[in-house]
């Protein structure tokens, strides 16, 4: 019985001695989104949006302050130390939440920055990594009603499940694993500022793409739908269709589940990859009337199959030319052939496409007008 006194003494001291406490949090800066620029002469910019907290003398509560720090330098590192010389607390990165690189440092190359990232201790590999397309200064001024915080903002953006086809946002330590895989390629995920008459927001807007660390491309919001079925992550959203009927007239479908099989094959010097689409929609809008005879059924299955399949065929072409493996051909004929080399699979692949496509919905429905 002693000894489990003791042991639990133990145990309690060490779960308390792990948090920080009221004082402690008082004497430190807590940056919560990092913002990686370069100038013209290039030299990196690096912003900071920072969480403070304190004591308020006259509410006698505890309060907290947003600050925006930015300094430049000749590298990141640099720039980190110039920090730490100005702030009258010390800094601690552990709640930083994201890390944005902006389209001009993404162009330059990022290597060095997620090798700092990465070594220097200080840092988490748990924050989201985003691509910036806009002003930096816009971007740290803006209000935004849902959050004080630029960087709470992004993470609850990127954190929650969303009913749309989309990517998987990638976390820094997911970056590091992935850029060393296949032929070094990324896909991250892109914001920009979205101007509206009521309010500006900001939104995702499509993907990055990095090759040998650098921005090369950026697949756009509409290509990312046969992105996500390629790459097995369309899981729910809507897809607009030609209309059975009506011309020039959309009829839209909701993704209710979907599931990509992927295989490799590898025959007379080419690379063979074969996908199954897995799909299951049901139909939620239609622009013109329609009456859901079978026949009509049979239509709309038809178009939705077609057109997932020329999306697909289209983006697979489109990147096979530039010879940038965004569907980890790469990875996947090295996994299922690990004797052979292929210099770069994407190159010398066919690809094949099946679509297994069925709609659901009530049979009491039979018509929108």
């Amino acid at each position: 019985m002693k000894r489990f006194f003791i042991g639990l003494s133990l145990a309690i001291t060490l779960l308390l001695t792990s948090c920080y406490s009221y004082n402690d949090i008082n004497r430190m800066l807590f940056p919560i989104a990092l913002v990686i620029d370069i100038d013209e002469e290039g030299n990196v910019l690096v912003s900071q949006e920072i969480f403070h907290s304190f004591r308020s003398q006259q509410e006698n509560a505890e309060q907290g302050q947003r600050i925006l720090y930015r300094r430049s330098g000749k590298s990141f590192l640099d720039v980190i130390s110039k920090f730490e010389e100005m702030g009258a607390q010390p800094f601690s990165y552990t709640q930083n939440k994201i890390i944005i690189f902006t389209e001009r440092a993404a162009k330059e190359g990022i290597k060095d920055y997620l090798d700092a990232l990465h070594r220097n201790q200080d840092f988490l590999l748990r924050p989201y990594v985003a691509v910036y397309y806009g002003d930096v200064v816009e971007l740290l001024n803006m209000e935004i009603k849902q959050n004080e915080y630029l960087g709470l903002y992004l993470f609850d953006l990127f954190d929650r499940p969303v009913e749309r086809v989309t990517m998987q946002h990638l976390k820094l330590f997911e970056v590091l694993k992935k850029r060393r895989m296949g032929k070094n390629v990324l896909v991250i995920t892109s914001i920009t500022i979205d101007k509206n008459p009521l309010e500006d927001k900001i939104r995702k807007d499509g993907a990055a793409v990095f090759h040998n660390d650098k921005l090369v491309e950026k697949i756009t919001t509409e290509e990312m739908k046969p992105y996500a079925f390629m790459v097995d992550r369309a899981r729910a959203g809507f897809l607009d269709v030609p209309h059975p009927h009506g011309e020039d007239k959309l009829l839209t479908v909701q993704i209710l589940k979907g599931n990509t099989v992927s295989d490799i094959l590898y025959e007379d010097g080419k690379v063979i990859l074969r996908q199954t689409i897995n799909v299951r929609t049901s139909i939620v809008g239609t622009e013109a009337s329609i009456v859901l005879d079978e026949e009509t059924v049979r239509k709309i299955d038809a178009s939705v199959q077609n057109t997932i399949k020329k999306n697909c065929h289209e983006l697979f072409h489109k990147y096979k030319e530039k010879g940038i493996d965004i569907f980890d051909i790469q990875e996947m004929f090295h996994r299922k052939y690990p004797r052979l080399e292929v210099e770069n699979a994407i190159e010398v692949t066919e690809y094949h496409l099946q679509i297994d496509h069925h709609i659901e919905g009530t049979t009491n429905v039979t018509s929108f007008r």
